[in-house]
């Protein structure tokens, strides 16, 4: 096939085509061995903050053996200050481990800002060569990013053939033939430094509270706070702490959530820092215990006494359901004023420290009018006229204020029991009224006698 289609084109030569043909075919040679052979010299791209120190790998994709090469890397020196070019992973695995029999670095090269790189694998045989393939690393360049250099900047690293005094090409070695890559070009990206020792303190376990501090690494634009990767405040740039409630809670936790601070600078975020706010869980209120009421009988001052059971944010006093006053939330005791006798229900309520109200603690106050027994009339003594005035009350459809001053005999009823047992203690044939008798006091046996008023007493 290869020798009718040569002849082909002899024929069409001899037929006056040579003009058309020759460079055709030049072409067509040109092009199919251009096709065949591949080398890409490729820097990676990488990024870092102002004063970080970042590599970047010198990458070669071959189609054929390599024994050399030879390279210019140009830089943005606004961005970027070269400090080290030292030889790739290809080169230090050449002559079983050795490295390259020849290797040369200038990080300042004329025509900079720069550096170039060569190298000869092998001396002696049998050669070595870098093997056919992609990304093989050829050298390591080693930059400092400038202190000064603004977040978001971008310094291009190009593949040159314009460094160095004579300059110095950028080609790869076959065998001693010059092949002439492509190459691709890259980039150092200026990123905006972090801020560092993110903490977050509860502050308040109620509202699940929290300060988060920080250390800003550098002057920012802005500063976004965010709670499990949403945004929830934005603040100047030289913030270094915030204060939030974590916003699943109402009141207490449990609850957990993760807080980052992430800063930007001419529109470029920095890594985000994080701490993790737990807030605890507020438990339900415990109500006060052991609530006891006392009613002193001659001032009608009611005490009360009780046991906390935790800490509580305020307690409030009823008497029959009206707000009587509100008492400091470590209270103990209180003491309030009766009106006049009868039976009272005072009552204890209030919240925890988070405002959540505890259940109802109370207790009956009985406040008793004192008398004097036998003393039907209220008038100080004890004479026939207390019977009479008795009698009166009994029969005769008569007012008795107080009628457990007439139930002098002390059985829980006023009858004409109890005319005939005063008359016996009057005139000294039976004995006198039990307690309280002759002195104001309260009834120490109960019934269910009244005694509205004693005006003698106080």
């Amino acid at each position: 096939m290869e020798g009718r289609s040569m002849a082909r084109i002899s024929h069409l030569v001899h037929c006056g085509s040579r003009a058309l043909i020759l460079p055709a075919l030049s072409t067509l040679l040109f092009s199919t061995a251009a096709m065949a052979q591949i080398h890409i010299i490729s820097p990676v791209p990488t990024s870092g903050v102002p004063g970080a120190t970042v590599t970047v790998p010198i990458l070669l994709e071959n189609s054929e053996p390599a024994r050399g090469f030879s390279l210019g890397l140009a830089h943005d020196g606004a961005v970027v200050t070269l400090t080290s070019i030292t030889a790739g992973a290809a080169l230090l695995a050449s002559n079983g481990g050795a490295g390259p029999a020849f290797f040369f670095q200038d990080i300042a090269p004329a025509n900079g800002p720069g550096g170039t790189c060569g190298a000869v694998l092998s001396f002696a045989a049998p050669l070595d060569d870098i093997p056919v393939g992609a990304g093989s690393e050829l050298a390591i360049y080693e930059y400092t990013i400038n202190p000064g250099a603004l977040p978001g900047s971008v310094g291009a690293l190009d593949i040159v053939s314009t460094l160095g005094s004579p300059v110095l090409q950028t080609i790869v070695s076959v065998q001693g033939v010059t092949r002439i890559p492509t190459s691709t070009s890259a980039s150092v990206s200026v990123e905006t430094p972090p801020v560092t020792l993110v903490s977050c303190a509860l502050v308040d376990p109620c509202t699940c509270e929290f300060s988060v501090a920080w250390t800003n690494g550098a002057t920012y634009d802005v500063i976004n706070i965010l709670e499990n990767g949403v945004t929830v405040a934005t603040l100047p740039g030289l913030a270094s702490s915030a204060s939030l409630n974590l916003g699943a809670t109402t009141i207490g936790g449990p609850e957990s959530a993760t807080i980052a601070v992430v800063p930007r600078r001419n529109g470029v975020e920095a890594t985000p820092v994080s701490c993790v706010a737990d807030c605890p869980d507020v438990p339900d209120p415990i109500e006060p215990t052991g609530l006891l009421c006392s009613v002193d009988p001659f001032t009608g001052v009611a005490t009360l006494s009780w046991a906390n059971s935790q800490p509580y944010l305020a307690i409030e006093l009823s008497i029959d359901g009206g707000l009587d006053g509100v008492l400091n939330g470590g209270s103990v005791t209180t003491t309030v004023n009766l009106l006049s006798p009868a039976i009272y229900t005072l009552c204890l309520d209030g919240t925890d420290l988070c405002g959540v109200p505890f259940a109802s603690v109370c207790c009956t106050a009985i406040y008793e009018q004192v008398f004097d027994r036998g003393d039907a009339n209220v008038d100080g003594s004890f004479n026939i006229s207390d019977p009479i005035y008795t009698l009166n009350f009994l029969f005769g459809g008569g007012p008795m204020a107080c009628v457990k001053a007439g139930d002098m005999s002390d059985s829980g009823d006023v009858n004409i029991a109890d005319i005939v047992f005063g008359l016996q203690g009057i005139f000294g044939v039976g004995p006198l009224p039990n307690a309280p008798f002759g002195a104001c006091g309260v009834d120490p046996t109960s019934d269910l006698l009244s005694c509205a008023s004693f005006p003698i007493c106080p």
